[in-house]
């Protein structure tokens, strides 16, 4: 929820700076992007509090996976220099978003929960 929260904002902010074309492409690309990365940090901080002898390193590689994944994304968007690595930002969003479901779907599968009628 945080990672979308922030991207609200930021979405915002650009909408009103850049006007309602910029706000169109940031909602196909932003939001899912905030959101794959928040699951990239989420997922290794989540298992972290469940392995206290890899409890460091995962910490670290969930705050690294998110740090480098939205640092490559917005350079992609950012830089002004070659405009061919905007066409990057989907492949990164893609991957992003492929690993993140990947480690919900191993999470599901891990919890004691899954079976439990709702």
């Amino acid at each position: 929820m945080i990672g979308m929260g922030f991207a609200t904002l930021e979405n915002v902010g650009y909408s009103l700076q850049s006007g309602l074309a910029t706000a169109a492409g940031r909602a196909l690309t932003a939001v899912p992007a905030h959101a794959a990365f928040a699951v990239l940090m989420g997922a290794f901080v989540g298992a972290s509090k469940f392995d206290p002898n890899r409890r460091s390193l995962l910490q670290w590689t969930g705050l690294l996976l998110a740090v480098g994944f939205h640092g490559a994304y917005d350079f992609c968007l950012l830089q002004e220099k070659y405009q061919g690595l905007l066409f990057m930002v989907v492949p990164i969003l893609m991957l992003a978003v492929f690993i993140s479901r990947r480690l919900i779907r191993n999470a599901v599968a891990a919890s004691p929960f899954k079976d439990q009628p709702v």
